[in-house]
C-alpha cells in the first residue's frame, strides 16, 4: 500500500503505511520511509530530510537489510557532493 501511495506522490500516506510496517519489525520498510526523505529520491516540496534518512537506513542495515548499508554510502557521498 506504502508503494502505492509513494507512486502516487502521496509521500504523508506512503510515510504511514512504511511507518507500520517499520513498527512491526520490516527492515524493507525502514530503507523504503527512509527513501521517502533521501534528497535523491523526493524533491523540495516533499520535504526531504537527509539526516532522517540517514538514520532509517541505519537502522535498517542494523535489521539486516542488504540494500540500506549501500543507500547509505550513496545517500553520504550525494551530501558531500552537494556541498
Amino acid at each position: 500500500m506504502g508503494d502505492e501511495f509513494r507512486s502516487s506522490g502521496d509521500l504523508p500516506w506512503a510515510r504511514k503505511f512504511y511507518q507500520a510496517a517499520q513498527d512491526r519489525g520490516s527492515a524493507k520498510a525502514t530503507v523504503a520511509l527512509a527513501q521517502t526523505y533521501d534528497p535523491r529520491y523526493v524533491d523540495n516540496q516533499h520535504h526531504p530530510d537527509p539526516a532522517m534518512a540517514r538514520q532509517l537506513y541505519t537502522e535498517a542495515a542494523r535489521h539486516g537489510d542488504s540494500s540500506a548499508a549501500k543507500q547509505l554510502q550513496g545517500l553520504d557521498r550525494w551530501l558531500e557532493d552537494s556541498h
